[in-house]
């Protein structure tokens, strides 16, 4: 799948589902932050995602899906 795709659902998922276990693996992983995920976070996440290595998007694609 592409990079860019697999962003989009993770942010959308995130920004769904700030309360979820996944959601907060994805900010942990992504951004090294962990507790609860808000709007800020999601606004955090959207600017560091493309810069996330290739394992790192693909495995927190694997825990929205």
């Amino acid at each position: 799948m592409e990079k860019d795709k697999m962003a989009r659902e993770i942010i959308s998922f995130v920004s769904d589902n700030k309360q979820s276990y996944a959601s907060r693996a994805v900010c942990s992983r992504i951004l090294g932050q962990t507790g609860d995920v808000d709007n800020s976070t999601v606004m955090q996440l959207k600017n560091a995602i493309n810069n996330a290595d290739d394992n790192d998007l693909q495995s927190c694609y694997d825990l929205i899906k």
